[in-house]
């Protein structure tokens, strides 16, 4: 089941929640980040991203507790209260472009996200672009963070 034209569920939720909910993990999904995705995915990039692949990656959209980035922050005794838990992050990569030419498309067409978003800075995120919709008294259409 597509969320978006050209991405599906399976994409944007690990490999753990699809295989129990399938398609029906969508209700996982903050709305915002749906259609977030969808206008970077094809009004901004036009071209394919790269979420979970189903092989080398699977932890880039929604993360449940059984994922292996998460049981490391529980076993440390770390608080893990990340977007991608709550259903309102995504990593994500695209071959056409680098992650500075990602932020800086996003960027330059803000006017046509859907709401607010945050992007992870590429200090900290180098070779993938992380967005998410956790925007609480955030003032620019987009802001960019360090993590």
């Amino acid at each position: 089941m597509d969320i978006a034209p050209h991405i599906s569920v399976k994409e944007v939720v690990c490999p753990h929640v699809y295989k129990k909910y399938g398609d029906k993990a969508i209700r996982f999904l903050d709305k915002d980040l749906i259609a977030v995705l969808d206008v970077i995915r094809n009004k901004i990039l036009k071209c394919p991203i790269i979420i979970n692949n189903g092989t080398s990656l699977t932890q880039r959209g929604f993360r449940c507790n059984i994922c292996p980035l998460v049981v490391e922050k529980t076993k440390a005794g770390k608080l893990y209260l990340s977007g991608h838990n709550l259903g309102k992050a995504c990593d994500f990569s695209c071959s056409k472009y680098s992650v500075l030419q990602i932020h800086e498309l996003i960027k330059k067409n803000a006017d046509l996200l859907p709401c607010k978003i945050r992007l992870e800075s590429p200090l900290d995120a180098p070779s993938w672009c992380h967005v998410d919709v956790m925007t609480y008294g955030q003032k620019d259409k987009v802001y960019v963070f360090r993590a």
